[in-house]
């Protein structure tokens, strides 16, 4: 990793959590989240905007009238148990937003629904940019394209009062390069 060679006195740990980190305690320095949750305690920085779009296996999109987003409403909607987005994205494109009578699956994470997706398991409301790989490459497609704008953010967060804030603003400079 180029930043580890160019700052070797700076020690980078990735972790991985749904938990909200305590930046203050002083064991992890920065926290990227992916979301739109305020965290009006610490210092955040929006990276990029992620549009939530829709995303189905090759198998499921050959099912669909792909000139009628509402033949989606035909198939398994993958969906999430803390925020619903299939009502909102009927909303927007003026289709009928009630899916009481669809068959709808609630996951807890944009992990299961994009495992759900790739098995051929239904439609979800996915991260454009987690899915670029797998669209790249054929195993995803994006049916419609129209998305949920302003979709999500990956932000980067951090305690400005930390004693490392200097090598935290290294860091930050560095990602902006990416």
């Amino acid at each position: 990793m180029e930043f580890c060679a160019t700052y070797p006195d700076i020690t980078l740990k990735v972790l991985t959590s749904k938990e909200t980190e305590d930046l203050r305690q002083g064991k992890v320095d920065v926290a990227i989240r992916y979301g739109r949750t305020p965290y009006p305690e610490y210092h955040c920085e929006v990276l990029f905007d992620d549009p939530i779009v829709p995303l189905c296996s090759p198998s499921v999109a050959k099912q669909l009238d792909t000139e009628e987003p509402s033949s989606l409403k035909g198939c398994w909607l993958i969906d999430y148990a803390a925020k619903e987005y299939w009502p909102e994205w009927f909303e927007r494109l003026s289709i009928d937003l009630n899916i009481t009578h669809c068959q709808v699956l609630r996951v807890n994470n944009i992990d299961i629904a994009m495992s759900a997706v790739l098995a051929g398991h239904g439609v979800c409301l996915g991260s454009a940019k987690q899915a670029a790989h797998y669209i790249e490459q054929g195993m995803l497609v994006q049916p419609y394209a129209y998305g949920l704008e302003p979709g999500t953010q990956y932000r980067l967060m951090y305690d400005l009062e930390s004693p490392r804030v200097l090598r935290i603003k290294t860091f930050r400079r560095e990602l902006a390069c990416v």
